[in-house]
């Protein structure tokens, strides 16, 4: 194979291939098991589960803040991605990947969303042990991508930094934008999301932008649908209540995924599947589990 146009594109394109090859000398049937299982953490499901967690076992205002910056995230980094294309290490290495994907590797949405991740749990909760459990989090999360194969260290770097510039936008900002939205009324606010929806789904249509814009709609409107008939609870609520409401969120989650015909529009779906969080959940849950 030639290689001399992944060279010209790739900084450092040999030394980050030797690093690669390093670590895949450390790879063994139980090292294998453990960080193919951790790839679960840049899928759909654990967002399934993930959201859910928050949104209705902790605080549906943070619930709301978790989806939609996630939602932005994964589509700068599909833009991104596309923009840069450069190629993972399969195209000049197939022998190094344990995974298969077909989109570009800079920058890494896993390392991006993992870096988010774990920077929103410090700002969130301010404990010792946040710094401990994001480090440990991110950086089990980055060095997977790099031992199964599918990235290479400089687009773990990339989905660092374009992770931590989105903490730093987040964190200076929200304040003025919450202020700002919360003055011009819940009516603009769902407002301004269709017409974002619309907008973007007219001028970028992708299968993948159309999934994450799906979600986006569906948490926006429910949200608002969830406010005007005040579904959500206002007073604290006992642990068991809030972990057995989590469990029947997901379980629905899971349900309706698996009974949406293949056919679809993925948009259609994730619209479903994000209105269930932020609309459905919190009645069913009370008229089934009770508070």
């Amino acid at each position: 194979m030639d290689w001399r146009p992944i060279v010209m594109e790739i900084p450092f394109f040999r030394d980050q291939t030797n690093l690669l090859n390093s670590i895949a000398l450390l790879r063994n049937a139980r090292l294998d098991q453990f960080f193919l299982f951790l790839d679960y953490f840049d899928t759909l499901y654990f967002a399934m589960i993930l959201i859910p967690i928050i949104w209705i076992g902790i605080s549906d205002r943070w619930g709301l803040r978790v989806a939609i910056l996630l939602i932005f995230s994964a589509l700068l980094n599909y833009h991104l991605k596309h923009l840069f294309d450069f190629p993972r290490p399969i195209v000049a290495s197939p022998h190094l990947p344990m995974l298969s994907f077909n989109d570009p590797g800079f920058p890494s949405g896993a390392a991006q969303t993992a870096t988010l991740l774990s920077g929103l749990l410090i700002y969130a909760w301010k404990n010792p042990w946040a710094w401990v459990i994001a480090i440990s989090y991110t950086t089990l999360i980055c060095f997977s991508r790099l031992y199964l194969g599918v990235h290479y260290p400089f687009d773990i770097l990339g989905g660092i930094a374009i992770g931590l510039a989105l903490l730093f936008i987040y964190t200076t900002s929200i304040e003025y934008i919450e202020k700002f939205l919360k003055k011009q009324g819940r009516g603009f606010c769902v407002l301004i999301s269709v017409l974002f929806c619309f907008l973007y789904e007219f001028f970028l249509p992708s299968p993948q932008g159309s999934r994450l814009i799906g979600a986006f709609l569906g948490f926006a409107v429910g949200a608002y649908a969830s406010l005007l008939f005040s579904f959500y609870p206002t007073q604290p609520r006992p642990v068991w209540t809030r972990t057995s409401h989590v469990a029947v969120t997901i379980m629905g989650l899971f349900i309706l995924l698996f009974l949406t015909p293949r056919y679809t529009p993925s948009l259609v779906q994730t619209l479903i599947l994000s209105l269930w969080i932020s609309l459905g959940a919190y009645p069913l849950c009370e008229t089934v589990v009770g508070d």
